[in-house]
């Protein structure tokens, strides 16, 4: 059982195992919390799939730069045309020849609307265009196979809200096309991101407990996976990578 973490710096440590848990809801004082540890400043950011609920208002409070660079990115035609109307840049990635690396680049509930043949592809993006750090959130399955509760959750009732959007073989992007769980989201990003040039993190988030007054049984769960990945300086790469020729 890990450790039930909140967002302060040093619980980025490099010491935590790989897959954590967070006791909050929301990634963005993750963000923080490795931003201030690692002392970075984030001046731009790409919101990849950003969808009708953008992350640029609170980029703006959040980024220590004077004029913040925010970009959402998005493919659905009427999604882009009401992002306009809100006043966000936004552009299809697919056709935009602008330059869209950013210090932050964000998928907020992305992931698993993307089938398992394109997730390899769309990390190749992601880390194309992350200068600094890349964040992720995505429902957690892992309590699931094929929308059945198994091992230590058999018997529980509880059955998720986007359940009702998993539909694997839908060209529908709106659908969920994959089970994600923490393992799936850590060996995503250990390809995407690879040591000893990136750091990443794994969390499970937004725990729930769950009873069955019945029968008397109980249920802790973790209703979301947030994903992290950040750039380590040039120095502690060298001496990473001294590390792993020296153990081989």
């Amino acid at each position: 059982m890990t450790e039930t973490l909140t967002a302060t710096p040093e619980h980025l440590s490099l010491k935590q195992p790989e897959i954590d848990s967070f006791s909050g809801y929301r990634i963005e004082p993750v963000i923080d919390g490795l931003v201030k540890s690692s002392k970075l400043q984030l001046s731009s950011c790409l919101d990849v799939g950003c969808g009708t609920r953008p992350m640029k208002s609170w980029f703006h409070k959040f980024s220590k730069a004077s004029t913040p660079s925010y970009i959402g990115a998005e493919t659905d035609a009427e999604i882009l045309a009401h992002l306009a109307q809100q006043g966000v840049d936004a552009i299809n990635p697919f056709t935009t020849k602008r330059d869209l690396s950013s210090d932050l680049v964000l998928a907020m509930e992305v992931i698993e609307h993307i089938k398992p043949a394109d997730s390899a592809s769309f990390f190749e993006f992601c880390a194309q265009n992350t200068k600094k750090v890349f964040a992720l959130t995505t429902p957690n399955f892992e309590y699931w196979q094929n929308l059945k509760a198994t091992g230590d959750t058999t018997g529980c009732r509880w059955v998720p809200d986007h359940f009702k959007d998993f539909r694997p073989n839908s060209n529908n992007s709106h659908h969920h096309k994959q089970e994600m769980t923490p393992e799936l989201v850590l060996s995503y990003l250990s390809v995407a991101f690879p040591k000893p040039h990136w750091e990443y993190r794994v969390y499970r988030a937004w725990p729930w407990s769950i009873a069955d007054l019945a029968q008397n049984k109980n249920w802790s769960l973790y209703f979301k996976v947030f994903g992290l990945a950040w750039r380590v300086s040039e120095e502690e790469s060298i001496d990473r990578e001294e590390k792993i020729i020296k153990d081989k």
